[in-house]
């Protein structure tokens, strides 16, 4: 497994491209390991919906398809999470 990013995040209560704000890009197909370092956030697939809440030190596995994975960070952690990605 090889470390893409690990960076802090804020995105201010609203969804924003992971891919984007990571300044990296997902592969088709490719599964990636997601961890969030410090806080609670939530994820989603595409642009619509509520998304899965995601809690402290928990690894989400992600496969990249068509859609473009989102963050949203909750102001309960001053709205900062530092996470991890690796493939």
């Amino acid at each position: 497994m090889a470390n893409l990013w690990t960076g802090t995040v804020d995105t201010q209560g609203e969804y924003e491209n992971l891919a984007t704000l990571a300044s990296i890009s997902f592969t088709a197909d490719t599964t990636y390991t997601i961890q969030s370092l410090t806080g609670e956030y939530f994820l989603r697939e595409g642009e619509t919906g509520d998304g899965f809440i995601i809690q402290p030190q928990e690894k989400v596995q992600y496969t990249a398809g068509v859609d473009d994975l989102y963050i949203k960070t909750l102001p309960i952690y001053s709205g900062r999470v530092k996470i991890n990605i690796a493939d």
